[in-house]
C-alpha cells in the first residue's frame, strides 16, 4: 500500500522527499474532491491531508474516518503556515504507519 498526500505545494515537495506521492491543490473544495477519489483505493493505505485545508472539511473527513478504517487520514503541519517550529514529516509518517519510510 502507498501514501498519499493532498495539499499545499510547499508541503507537497516536502512529504515527496521521503517518498509520498503528492496531490497539489489549492484550497479546501479541491482537496475533498481529491479525498473522494482516493479513499475507496485498495492500493492506498494512507492520505495525508495539509492542515490549512483539511482542518475546513474537518466534519467531512472525520465522517470518513468513521466509515473506513482504511485508508487512515491523517492531517500535517503545512510548510506554508508554519511559524517557527520546526516540522519532521518523517516522524509523523512513522507515527502514522508504525514505521521508518
Amino acid at each position: 500500500m502507498k501514501a498519499v498526500f493532498i495539499g499545499d505545494k510547499e508541503t507537497a515537495i516536502a512529504v515527496s522527499v521521503i517518498g509520498v506521492e503528492p496531490i497539489i491543490v489549492n484550497n479546501e473544495d479541491e482537496m475533498l474532491k481529491f479525498l473522494l477519489k482516493l479513499i475507496n483505493r485498495n492500493d492506498i493505505g494512507l492520505i495525508l491531508l495539509s492542515e490549512n485545508y483539511a482542518s475546513k472539511i474537518e466534519n467531512k473527513i472525520n465522517l470518513y474516518r468513521l466509515k473506513k478504517s482504511l485508508p487512515i487520514i491523517v492531517k500535517i503541519p503545512s510548510r506554508r503556515e508554519r511559524k517557527i517550529a520546526k516540522t519532521d514529516y518523517k516522524s509523523i509518517l512513522k507515527k502514522a504507519i508504525g514505521f521508518s519510510i
